[in-house]
């Protein structure tokens, strides 16, 4: 049986994509700490953005619900 994939199930397999690469960048090494921290932040912009687009798609899902 297939199994049938949301929105929020494709935004949430992101979000875990990207708290993998977070945890994976090595931010005390001294040649690439510079670098890796720009990835880092960036890595939260995008998780950031990610939660505020979800949050928007929840609050829309609800109140479609509430509308039937």
């Amino acid at each position: 049986m297939e199994k049938k994939y949301t929105k929020m199930d494709l935004y949430k397999n992101k979000i875990e994509t990207i708290y993998r690469s977070m945890g994976k960048l090595n931010l005390y090494c001294s040649m690439c700490k510079i670098r890796n921290e720009r990835v880092y932040n960036d890595l939260i912009n995008v998780r950031n953005l990610i939660d505020e687009f979800i949050e928007e798609e929840l609050q829309e899902e609800k109140k479609k619900a509430q509308d039937e």
